[in-house]
């Protein structure tokens, strides 16, 4: 290919047809520049295509630790729910009862969030993918 627009090119510039030789360039110049459009195009939309699917695979995660995290909220709720019933038993006991009852009542459970997904989001900034500002607020108020 290269060797046949050569060929036209020295034939141009031998019969002094400079004119058809200046088209010619000018011709030559804007396939190139309309194929490098062209790759640039499809660059962006490879890059825009593996862009959704990370965000997707990043929101499938983020989802999963929302459901860790609320069962582990349903569990506190329980758990601060058994507390509340010692609390009022204790209230109505004798002393010796009184300080089992009291020991449970004060026992605390620890909240665990799970935010590894968010972390690997924020700091790789696919937060960023995220096109509405609510829904990014929303993600970062929550962690």
């Amino acid at each position: 290919m290269i060797k046949f627009f050569r060929k036209i090119r020295y034939n141009l510039m031998s019969e002094n047809k400079t004119g058809k030789y200046f088209k010619y360039a000018i011709g030559e110049i804007l396939l190139v520049i309309i194929g490098i459009i062209i790759a640039l195009q499809i660059n962006n939309w490879n890059q825009n295509t593996q862009d959704q699917k990370r965000l997707n695979s990043y929101l499938k995660l983020l989802v999963q630790d929302l459901e860790k995290d609320k069962l582990i909220l349903q569990e506190c709720l329980v758990f601060d729910e058994e507390k509340e019933k010692y609390i009022r038993r204790t209230l109505t006991l004798s002393k010796k009862d009184t300080i089992k009852n009291f020991v449970k009542a004060f026992k605390t459970k620890s909240l665990i969030i799970h935010d590894a997904t968010y972390k690997s989001m924020s700091s790789g900034n696919i937060l960023e993918l995220i096109k509405s500002p609510k829904i990014q607020n929303s993600i970062s108020f929550y962690y």
